[in-house]
């Protein structure tokens, strides 16, 4: 890559599709320029995913450079394992109206680093924008992120399968969500 081999850097802001990234050393990366990014967390190395620059800048000292991440095997392909997992959760609408925002509760079927599975009581709207909120293992700690509604199917006349997709991930979004896959698939 033209003298480019590879860099390190500290994810400072993740969408699931483009990843900020603060450069450990200054390096000559130009917008547009491919690559991939390997993702990992306390030295353990994920799937690496093809990626392209999409914005540099200087922030302080460092280097940061947004990284847009391809989707190899066409629109919507899952990147993650989804794994089984059962916890209750409560998605409360984002919306710009007045008054409360719409809430819906249900239990999550199965997890994955890109979105969660659910069951809820009520219809939700594909497209829509939520705070999902629920507590994620092996700690128990409560996890609250953005997602977007990617599908809702009707099951009964009050059971309802929809999945999210997590927006506006930082780094310690994947971070936990990393613990709890791997707390999850293991088995423990």
């Amino acid at each position: 890559m033209d003298g480019l081999r590879s860099v390190r850097g500290d994810v400072v802001a993740f969408d699931q599709r483009t990843v900020v990234i603060a450069l450990d050393h200054v390096s000559d990366v130009p917008i547009g320029r491919a690559l991939w990014v390997v993702l990992g967390i306390e030295g353990e190395q994920a799937v690496r995913v093809a990626a392209s620059v999409v914005q540099r800048y200087d922030d302080h000292d460092r280097l940061r450079i947004a990284v847009e991440l391809a989707d190899p095997g066409g629109a919507g392909r899952r990147r993650h394992p989804r794994v089984p997992f059962t916890e209750r959760i409560e998605v409360i609408g984002i919306t710009a109206s007045a008054g409360p925002d719409p809430r819906w509760r249900g239990t999550i079927a199965d997890l994955s680093m890109q979105g969660v599975g659910t069951v809820l009581t009520n219809e939700i709207r594909v497209g829509a924008v939520g705070l999902l909120r629920f507590v994620l293992p092996p700690h128990r700690t409560v996890f609250q992120v953005r997602a977007q509604v990617v599908n809702c199917e009707r099951e009964s006349a009050d059971r309802f399968r929809a999945g999210f997709v997590f927006e506006r991930m930082t780094a310690g979004h994947v971070q936990q969500l990393h613990a709890a896959v791997m707390h999850l698939a293991r088995g423990a």
